[in-house]
């Protein structure tokens, strides 16, 4: 090869190889963006808070979640009365939005409770076997069931909890 090839073939190689970076520089750009316009995917253990049809909200946030639950706040936004219903004790289902929503273990919750009915007079949220008939029949009702236990037009979902 004479010197001119040889200078030709090196910047033909330099070339190839910035083409290279380039190429996978923007194929990760375009991944990235692929994935954060992916849609949620909605699981069946996904965590839904539902609310009686009769109150005029639409969302909540996990601390005006929190702040019914524990009965620090004792009205929704639009003036009704908010009864928080929990799942029966014990359920994985109560465990998991005890987690994510107030906080606490099993005990720190029912040592909460022991000192507010102490302190207060409050009594602890009411359990029912089946949340989501106690949402559709009470007024104000506030509670959590998996996506899979969902029936449509029985209550609103106000928030879901992954």
């Amino acid at each position: 090869m004479t010197s001119r090839s040889t200078q030709r073939f090196r910047e033909y190689g330099q070339y190839s190889r910035m083409a290279v970076v380039a190429i996978t520089a923007v194929l990760v750009l375009l991944q990235f963006r692929a994935d954060a316009q992916e849609p949620v995917v909605d699981k069946p253990d996904d965590i839904l808070i539902i609310v009686n049809k009769a109150v005029n909200i639409d969302q909540t946030q996990v601390d005006e979640l929190k702040a019914i639950f524990l009965k620090r706040k004792a009205n929704w936004s639009d003036g009704t009365k908010a009864i928080p219903i929990n799942a029966p004790e014990g359920s994985k289902i109560r465990e998991a939005f005890r987690r994510l929503v107030t906080g606490m273990t099993r005990s720190r919750e029912q040592s909460f409770w022991q000192t507010q009915m102490i302190k207060h007079g409050t009594n602890r949220p009411p359990e029912f076997a089946n949340p989501l008939k106690a949402v559709f029949k009470l007024r104000g009702a506030v509670s959590y069931v998996y996506r899979s236990d969902y029936r449509k037009g029985v209550a609103k979902i106000i928030l879901v909890l992954r």
